[in-house]
């Protein structure tokens, strides 16, 4: 949500702030939370990523359909910054339907050898480094900040990465989670 996002921004202009040029902070139309990678954007496979996606779209798809048929809307609840190697990131949590969506989809599909393993946890980059960084004063700076927010999930996009991280897309296919009743 808007709302939601402003109070993104605010931390991100705080890292700004205290750390210049150290830090780029992602647009906010590029924040996601991924669910898994069926081809990762990082790797380098033994033929063309598209070709893959060709191969693997129709399995993986129908494995996808069936695992979410049953889950409704999502309420992710962002309580904590982290700041790691890779990045400054939001954590979530919700009631296990994301390790559940994993587990299951993982238990049809063997993911292309090279694939990384889905996330262990739910999480938003907001945040990466320019250079290296020491971590200790940026993870000191974070726990100065606060947040709480929640963030309703009502649908998972499957998109093509054109520029990492996400800063261009192109959306393949939309699954929207089982309305309310």
């Amino acid at each position: 949500s808007s709302m939601n996002q402003e109070l993104i921004r605010n931390i991100q202009a705080n890292l700004e702030q205290s750390l210049g040029n150290t830090i780029w902070c992602l647009p906010l139309n590029s924040l996601h939370i991924t669910l898994m990678d069926w081809v990762a954007p990082l790797v380098n496979y033994e033929k063309d990523k598209d070709l893959i996606f060709r191969d693997i779209f129709e399995k993986n798809d129908a494995a996808l359909k069936d695992v979410l048929s049953e889950i409704g809307t999502i309420s992710i609840t962002f309580s904590e910054i982290q700041a790691s190697a890779g990045g400054v990131y939001l954590k979530g949590s919700d009631n296990g339907e994301f390790a559940s969506i994993r587990h299951k989809f993982l238990e049809r599909i063997d993911l292309i050898p090279g694939t990384k393993q889905p996330p262990a946890i739910i999480h938003t980059t907001i945040a990466r480094y320019t250079d290296a960084v020491a971590l200790k004063p940026i993870q000191d700076l974070i726990a100065t900040q606060s947040i709480n927010f929640t963030q309703p999930v009502d649908a998972f996009l499957l998109v093509r990465e054109t520029k990492i991280p996400m800063l261009e897309r192109e959306l393949i296919k939309t699954y929207l989670l089982k309305p309310a009743v």
